[in-house]
C-alpha cells in the first residue's frame, strides 16, 4: 500500500487549507498504516502522528511516512508547536470528535479550526490490496458460516449459533467481529438489528444470521437467512426479496447512480405488497469502518465508480411473523461488477431440513 499517495490525496484536497487534523482511527490508519489512538495532522509538507505515551512504541514501528511525535495532551501540546503556529486554516471533520472535545480545546486551537468536509470519500475507491484484504475477511466469515450451517437445528440457541460464529472466525484469522453479530430466530428475525437470546430454533422458524469478519483491518459483511423446513410464507417472502437483490445486483456498473440501485430493489419490493416492510437504505460501503461512504440509499445521487465496494441487502420484516434479509458485497469493476460474496443463496441452499 502507498501511503505517500494518500497522503498526497489529502494535500490535493486542501484547497484553501493550511492543514487538515484526523481524529478518527480508520483514517488515520489508512494515511498511516498505525493502528491505535492518536491525531494526525497533514500540511502541504509535514506529516505529523501525535500519540500518547500508551501507543507510541507501536507507532514509532509501524506508521509509515509521518513523523511521530509524543504527547501528553494533544488538544493542549498541538497549539503550542512551532509547526501549528505556522498554519492559518486547520480543516476538521465534525464528525471525527465529539461536541464536548470540541468545547474542551483551547482558544488558541479553536480558533484555527475550520469545519471542512473536503476528505469525505477519500477511502471510497478501494486500491487492489484492500480488495484483497476484502476478499480475506469475507473467505474468513464463508468458511465461518459454512461450518454453523451444520449446526442449525431445533433446540439449539441463537446465543449457541452466535458464540460458535464468533469463535471460529477467530480461530481462522479474523481480528475480531466486525459488529455484534445478529443470530435471530422465529418471529424475532423481524428485527433488522437485533441480538442474539437463550430463544432455542424451532421447526418452520426463520433463522437470520447477519455476520461479518475483520482481517488486517478491513471488514466483510454478508446476510443469510434460512428456513428450518415447512414454513410457506417464509419462503414466499424468501423468493421476493432474493429477486429484489439480483436485480439491483445485476444493475450495477460505472456510472450507475447509487439511489437507483436502491429504487430497482424496492420497487420488486412494493410490486409485491410488502414496500412498508422494507424500512432501511439498500446497502452501504464497507472497508476500514463497518459503515463507509458510499451510501446506497434512494435519494443519493452519487454515481459509482470502479473501486467502490459496497453491500446490496434488501429485506423484508414484518412484526410477530419474522423477517428476511440476503445481503452480500458488491466490487464495481471497470466493466460492470464482481460479486466478493460466494456463499449460496438460492432458495433451496437456505432451507435446512428437520
Amino acid at each position: 500500500m502507498d501511503f505517500a499517495t494518500r497522503i498526497n490525496k489529502v494535500r490535493e484536497r486542501l484547497g484553501r487549507l493550511s492543514g487538515f487534523l484526523f481524529f478518527r482511527q480508520p483514517n488515520i490508519r489508512y494515511l498511516t498504516n498505525f493502528s491505535g489512538a492518536g491525531t494526525l495532522l497533514i500540511t502541504r509538507k509535514e506529516a505529523i502522528l501525535f500519540v500518547g505515551f500508551l501507543y507510541y512504541e507501536e507507532a514509532y514501528r509501524t506508521a509509515v511516512g509521518v513523523e511521530v511525535v509524543k504527547v501528553k495532551d494533544v488538544l493542549k501540546e498541538l497549539p503550542k508547536s512551532k509547526i501549528f503556529n505556522q498554519l492559518r486554516k486547520v480543516g476538521y471533520d465534525p464528525h471525527e470528535i465529539s461536541y464536548a472535545t470540541y468545547l474542551g480545546m483551547p482558544d488558541a486551537l479553536r480558533n484555527k479550526l475550520y469545519i471542512s468536509h473536503k476528505m469525505r470519500g477519500l477511502r471510497e475507491l478501494k486500491e487492489p490490496d484492500e480488495i484483497t484484504l476484502i476478499r480475506n475477511a469475507q473467505t474468513i466469515a464463508e468458511t465461518s458460516l459454512s461450518k454453523l450451517k451444520q449446526m442449525i437445528r431445533p433446540g439449539v440457541t441463537e446465543r449457541d449459533l452466535r458464540i460458535q460464529l464468533e469463535y471460529d472466525m477467530l480461530q481462522l484469522g479474523s481480528d475480531k467481529p466486525a459488529f455484534d453479530l445478529i443470530v435471530l430466530s422465529g418471529a424475532r428475525s423481524s428485527l433488522p438489528h437485533g441480538l442474539p437470546q437463550d430463544r432455542k430454533l424451532q421447526p418452520g422458524d426463520i433463522l437470520l444470521v447477519d455476520m461479518g469478519a475483520v482481517y488486517k483491518g478491513y471488514h466483510s459483511d454478508m446476510t443469510r437467512t434460512f428456513i428450518l423446513g415447512e414454513n410457506k410464507q417464509a419462503l414466499k417472502l424468501y423468493e421476493i426479496v432474493l429477486h429484489a437483490q439480483q436485480s439491483a445486483i445485476q444493475a450495477v456498473k460505472p456510472g450507475i447512480e447509487l439511489g437507483q440501485l436502491d429504487r430497482i430493489a424496492r420497487q420488486v419490493i412494493k410490486a409485491a405488497g410488502y414496500d412498508k416492510y422494507f424500512g432501511h437504505s439498500l446497502g452501504h460501503g464497507i472497508g476500514l469502518d463497518i459503515h463507509e461512504s458510499p451510501r446506497v440509499a434512494r435519494r443519493v445521487r452519487t454515481k459509482t465508480q470502479p473501486g467502490m465496494v459496497f453491500t446490496i441487502e434488501p429485506g423484508i420484516y414484518i412484526p410477530d411473523v419474522g423477517g428476511v434479509r440476503i445481503e452480500d458485497m458488491i466490487l464495481v469493476t471497470p466493466t460492470g461488477y464482481e460479486n466478493l460474496t460466494k456463499f449460496p443463496k438460492s432458495l433451496d441452499s437456505a432451507i435446512i431440513p428437520v
